[in-house]
């Protein structure tokens, strides 16, 4: 019987080699090395999804803490635009008032060349719907 020595040094006898009968059919056989087992790459394949998951899930937050940071920034902006905008409308109320001062216009008219009146009457009021008299209507008009 022949002997061969595989790959890992391990001498190992071949059956059919040698002075056998029937050794001819088997001589193109080779030792050859035990299969790997793929059940490691089997094995790693939920934890490359879960690890995939955490890693999914961890961008996703980022972003959302990305775009919540966004909106607080635009908040605080427009806050504070609208604090400005207040002041400025509580500073414009008071010089609206200021303005509207009576005793200013009457010094203001003044100034211009307006003079109080001695003499003061009231005009009475007229009430659009009453008719006027055919024959006075000429005289309303100017007629």
């Amino acid at each position: 019987m022949a002997s061969s020595v595989d790959p890992i040094g391990v001498r190992r006898s071949l059956p059919g080699l040698g002075g056998e009968p029937g050794a001819g059919a088997h001589r193109n056989l080779e030792v050859v090395p035990p299969r790997r087992r793929r059940r490691r790459a089997k094995r790693y394949v939920p934890m490359l999804v879960a690890g995939v998951l955490v890693l999914g899930s961890l961008l996703a937050v980022t972003g959302a803490q990305a775009y919540l940071m966004d909106g607080q920034v635009r908040l605080t902006t427009l806050d504070h635009q609208l604090q400005q905008q207040r002041s400025e409308q509580r500073k414009l109320q008071l010089e609206v008032a200021a303005l509207e001062e009576p005793a200013r216009i009457v010094a203001q008219a003044q100034r211009q060349g307006m003079v109080q009146p001695s003499n003061v009457h009231d005009v009475p009021s007229v009430n659009p719907s009453s008719r006027v008299p055919a024959g006075r209507q000429g005289k309303a008009s100017g007629g």
